[in-house]
């Protein structure tokens, strides 16, 4: 043991020693390190993928540190990134990107995905709309009382349906059920399926499916007349084979594309690239096309196919409707819910929101994997649709609707505009590339396009203001090029206009799909040029002279061209049989009144002249031409059309063969160059022009034949004449010999 003294002297020197290496910065003990471990959570709410990158976990000293921001931008299609949480379920504490934390030991935060308004509507908001007639719209029962829809769609604007009661009628309505029109397609619409087919609006169609199977067409309903057209589809890129129950689905981007999702479990190669399906999930394939033109004169090109991955086997099993913003793909099952996928080119699209689980439905607070009834679309009201079927959305208004399979009725949901994706809608309004004043001579404004209109978009083009601003219209080239044209020729040379000229000033519109609109002024001048009228016959202007053989043709056309429009035409005639003519006054078309037939015994020794003088007058000024007509008295070769025959050949079994001259006489038919025995000398009937003869003929050999007739006139002014050929492909016959 130490003195007492030493001790102290000790312990004095040991305070010293410490109190000197904290001077010079030599720490008397180490604080503690941590990590933070980011994780990226590509599996919160369900299955998908994350782009982007997580922050480096440290290590941080213990204590206050700021978490990591966003720095590497991670990212989950359908998503919003909402910071970081400390649980995997973002049920735990949730911290902003970049907020203070009391670091205390090792930890580990997860990406908090979002689930945006956007993508879980139905029931969360809307509302029920019972169609009205307070306007009292013509054939109204067949969209009120007991129908109930049969497809839903929408043109931005107005929401259409197909009625129960008659399925041949497509109704259209306000979004608040107000009906403006019935419309009758007619049968060929009222023979599809009344029950399994949806309807999808784009490029001034309503377009309605064959029917669920693979096909490389569909129906284009122009709703400007209400004529159903079928219009193709790409070779090898047809519609492919639909789901169950509604496997006619058909569905329409903002952007104009239409297409239609497949049935599930669609066997594809496995991976995360284009057109492929991730490992152990289960896919669907949305394929789509582009349009071009507009209403009954639509074609298309194929877009894309978009893969729908789902980690639930064949769901839907019980389809009722499919519909997208461009960014979210809708797709409801019979009473149990929906599911939202967050739609992505190149990649496959994964679910965002799942609303057909179980549990109480979560579309007002984001939650998935829970069960939103669509026959109870409202969130927290009453009222609900006793059969919710069919799925469209106005794009205009960015709200979605769903058709009541029992009642004249449809749910309208809220109005969220969704973040961008692939099938959005280009926000910006069409521009002009092509548009400006235009001067016309008043007497060529009729033929002449006055204005040549052309915008950057898929538009719908219209005029307005002016002067007489009916004398126009407008006539479209494509999508994007439209003609302002007169109506009628405005004649200035009539005493009220005669003292100037006319300008007209007016407003050009044109708006797309999604009501996107812009204008453009444009002036057209039509001036007064009272000038000279001119003529000319058969673009010449001297004096004609034509010969024709008199059998040629029963009415000889001869037009006045070149004539000013506005102009006055009138016209005498002198020569022999003058009675025989006559020349339209507006159209300066000169025809006979009955076909010059010389051939017979009044007329047979001569020729016939006819002296036909012409005039044209636009007000006091005037233009004519002469012409002379020479018909000659010929013999000509009979005139004889192909053979025909009445329905399919088929190896022997009777067929009629028929010929057509404008002689009458003889006609033997030949099969491959050899008589048929049965055909030597069929005699004609009939009159002139239109001279027939028939046979009954039983092919023995089934080939291809070249099937070819001769006519020998019994009139000699008429020679002797072969038909051309009629291919004929004689098929084995299907049924016994009787």
């Amino acid at each position: 043991m130490y003195p007492s003294g030493q001790n102290k002297g000790k312990s004095a020197l040991s305070v010293l020693l410490a109190a000197s290496l904290f001077l010079i910065g030599i720490p008397g003990a180490h604080a503690a390190n941590y990590t933070v471990t980011y994780d990226a959570n590509s599996n919160q709410h369900q299955a998908g993928t994350v782009t982007g990158s997580v922050p480096n976990p440290g290590p941080l000293a213990q204590g206050t540190i700021s978490l990591a921001t966003n720095g590497g931008n991670l990212a989950r299609q359908g998503f919003t990134f909402g910071g970081w949480n400390t649980l995997a379920t973002g049920l735990g504490t949730t911290y902003a990107a970049g907020a203070s934390y009391n670091l205390v030991a090792n930890v580990t935060l997860y990406a908090k995905w979002e689930i945006p308004q956007s993508a879980r509507l139905i029931g969360s908001s809307g509302s029920i709309v019972t169609v009205s007639n307070p306007n009292s719209v013509a054939n109204a029962s067949v969209c009120m009382s007991t129908a109930s829809t049969r497809g839903i769609t929408s043109d931005g604007t107005n929401v259409f349906f197909r009625s129960s009661t008659s399925a041949g009628y497509i109704c259209k309505v306000s979004p608040t059920g107000v009906l403006i029109s019935a419309n009758n397609v007619g049968t060929s619409l009222a023979n599809l399926a009344a029950e399994s087919l949806d309807l999808t609006y784009s490029s001034g169609c309503i377009f309605v499916r064959y029917d669920g199977i693979a096909r490389e067409a569909l129906y284009c309903i122009d709703t400007s007349d209400w004529t159903m057209t079928s219009r193709a589809l790409p070779a090898g890129k047809g519609l492919l084979a639909g789901g169950g129950w509604l496997d006619g689905n058909l569905i329409d981007f903002p952007d104009g594309r239409i297409g239609a999702v497949s049935a599930p479990n669609k066997t594809l190669t496995t991976g995360v690239g284009a057109g492929q399906c991730p490992s152990g999930m289960y896919c669907k394939v949305l394929r789509l096309y582009t349009p071009a033109n507009t209403g009954k004169n639509v074609s298309f090109t194929f877009s894309e196919d978009i893969v729908l991955a789902d980690q639930e086997s064949g769901w839907p099993d019980d389809e009722h409707g499919i519909a997208t913003d461009g960014t979210y793909l809708y797709e409801i099952k019979y009473s149990e819910g929906y599911k939202v996928y967050a739609l992505q080119s190149g990649a496959p699209s994964y679910i965002v929101f799942d609303g057909s689980k179980a549990d109480t439905c979560g579309a007002t607070n984001g939650t998935s994997q829970t069960l939103c009834s669509i026959n109870n679309p409202l969130a927290g009201a009453t009222g609900t649709l006793t059969n919710a079927t069919y799925l469209g959305r106005i794009h205009g208004t960015n709200q979605y609707l769903m058709g009541d399979h029992d009642a004249a009725r449809f749910y309208v949901s809220g109005s969220v505009i969704p973040p961008a994706g692939p099938g959005s809608a280009d926000s910006t309004p069409p521009t002009f590339s092509n548009s400006s004043s235009f001067t016309t001579p008043e007497l060529s404004a009729s033929t002449t396009n006055v204005a040549t209109i052309r915008v950057s978009e898929s538009s719908t083009i219209t005029i307005s203001g002016g002067v007489d601003n009916s004398l126009f219209n407008v006539v479209y080239g494509d999508s994007t090029t439209a003609y302002i044209r007169f109506n009628s020729s405005p004649n200035f040379e009539s005493p009220a206009d005669s003292g100037g000229n006319n300008i007209y000033d007016i407003t050009v519109r044109a708006a797309d799909a999604l009501l996107n609109a812009a204008t453009q002024a444009i002036s057209i001048s039509v001036t007064d040029v009272n000038e000279a009228p001119s003529i000319a016959i058969n673009g010449s202007g001297a004096t004609h002279s034509i010969t024709q053989a008199e059998n040629i043709g029963a009415i000889a056309n001869y037009s006045a061209t070149d004539v000013d429009t506005g102009s006055v035409l009138s016209w005498s005639l002198s020569g022999t049989d003058s009675s025989t003519m006559a020349i339209g006054s507006a159209t300066g078309i000169l025809t006979f009144n009955s076909a010059p037939d010389f051939e017979g015994p009044l007329d047979s020794d001569r020729n016939n002249t006819y002296i036909v003088i012409i005039a044209v007058s636009d007000g006091s000024l005037s233009d004519t031409q002469t012409l002379t007509i020479t018909i000659t008295n010929a013999t000509e070769s009979a005139a004889l059309a192909a053979p025909t025959i009445s329905g399919t050949a088929y190896k022997g079994i009777s067929i009629t063969l028929t010929l057509t001259s404008n002689a009458a006489g003889k006609v033997r038919f030949f099969m491959d160059g050899k008589r048929i025995a049965t055909c030597l000398s069929r005699p004609t009937s009939g009159s002139y022009p239109n001279f027939t003869a028939t046979c009954s003929w039983k092919p023995t050999v089934t080939m291809r034949h070249l099937v070819t007739a001769s006519i020998t006139p019994t009139d000699t002014n008429f020679n002797a004449s072969t038909s051309s050929a009629l291919v004929i492909w004689v098929q084995k016959r299907t049924t016994a010999r009787s």
